[in-house]
């Protein structure tokens, strides 16, 4: 039986993941093992020797008391040279949960570098990072678009094409490689359970024209149970078909309306514009609101309210209105409060208050920035860091 991939969308995910299934070690580039191999090999040695040269000072001992001493001073000093041997295996590779960190590959995320993969008996744990492919520039599709110009829009290629990120080349390399190895036989996607987590994978599956049997993990939580659930019940790939559908529809007018767009405004106002799918909207909403506030013309009104001893009232019509926009229709409502009020009835309801609810993201990010001060990104930095490293959210 052949090994599963599992394609997760953030290296911290993926560790998380690789513990909990049991994966043990990151794996190295070739030449770094070897290398890493002998050093080690040669510190076993050199260990060997020191266990060897311990064993015959205590046969010295045994038989010369006088000498105890001094061959002990010596095995301190061997056991002295085989913790600084052990240190120097734990420099080469070995993590405190049993895994290996490792050299010569790109940085992968969590102060370790390694060749972008965790390898166990059963399981290969990848990730990511982010988008590895996208959609590509205009000058792909035809080289007359390097050049802004009115004339040659809309750009309307037939079919989208994908391209491999520059900036994370290395990465899609990995598991592109990965994903062809003859002892996987499926994937598992651990993207994030959302829309653009089913893109991130659909696209590294579509460029590198994978074809074998896929799952999907369906999780919000990296704790060890609910990773645990997730593989227990791993749906089939094909249910969320529609999912990465519509994820690369919402990619694919973000790049028709937003490059042919922000050149047709760049190339016509000779000015650097741009223009998006929600940018744009988003902004005509705000300078619509800016309008409204600055034809704002000050009018105005009256409240009537009556004080009494413990009671304030405010008058109120039938639809619940308490301002009027009619001065002598205020004093006529004045006029009738001159007479003694008299409290007819009094109605005691007693009423059940739930628990405020917990916070949701954008009301903490709200309070977060009315108490401290944080911006919305630091908010949400500090909730990804609780979440991901002391587990407290």
């Amino acid at each position: 039986m052949g090994k599963i991939l599992v394609l997760a969308e953030k290296p911290s995910v993926a560790r998380e993941i690789a513990r909990v299934l049991g994966c043990g070690s990151e794996k190295r580039s070739p030449g770094n093992d070897k290398n890493r191999n002998d050093r080690t090999s040669s510190n076993n040695d050199r260990t060997s020797s020191n266990n060897d040269r311990t064993s015959s000072n205590n046969d010295r001992t045994s038989s010369n008391n006088d000498r105890t001493s001094s061959n002990n001073d010596r095995t301190s000093s061997n056991n002295d040279r085989n913790s600084s041997n052990n240190d120097r295996n734990s420099a080469s590779g070995h993590r405190p949960d049993g895994g290996h960190s490792s050299g010569g590959g790109h940085s992968s995320g969590g102060g370790h570098s390694g060749a972008g993969f965790i390898e166990g008996g059963k399981y290969i744990v990848t990730w990511a990072l982010g988008h590895l492919v996208t959609l590509a520039d205009p000058e792909v599709y035809d080289s007359k678009y390097a050049k802004w110009q009115l004339e040659d829009l809309p750009m309307l290629p037939p079919k989208m094409t994908l391209v491999v990120m520059k900036e994370t080349a290395r990465q899609y390399a990995t598991v592109s490689k990965l994903l062809h190895r003859n002892d996987v036989d499926e994937l598992v996607i651990a993207t994030d359970a959302g829309r653009e987590g089913e893109l991130v994978a659909r696209w590294i599956m579509e460029k590198a024209g994978f074809r074998k049997p896929v799952k999907r993990l369906w999780i919000s939580s990296q704790t060890d149970k609910a990773i645990l659930e997730g593989f227990a019940s791993l749906k089939p790939g094909a249910n969320y078909i529609n999912l990465f559908k519509s994820a690369q529809s919402r990619a694919e007018a973000d790049w028709l309306v937003g490059l042919n767009v922000t050149r047709a405004l760049t190339c016509k106002h000779n000015a650097q514009l741009s223009a998006g799918r929600v940018q744009t909207p988003t902004l005509a909403m705000v300078v619509n609101r800016e309008d409204d506030i600055r034809r704002f013309v000050p009018k105005d009104y009256w409240t009537v309210r009556a004080e009494a001893e413990g009671l304030n009232l405010m008058w109120r019509d039938t639809a619940g209105n308490t301002v009027l926009n009619d001065k002598e229709k205020a004093d006529a409502l004045l006029a009738k409060l001159k007479t003694p009020a008299k409290v007819n009835r009094v109605e005691k309801v007693l009423k059940t208050e739930l628990p405020p609810l917990g916070y949701d993201l954008t009301s903490l990010q709200m309070d977060a920035n009315k108490r401290y001060g944080l911006s919305a990104k630091q908010t949400s930095n500090a909730m990804q860091m609780l979440y991901e490293r002391h587990k407290l959210v």
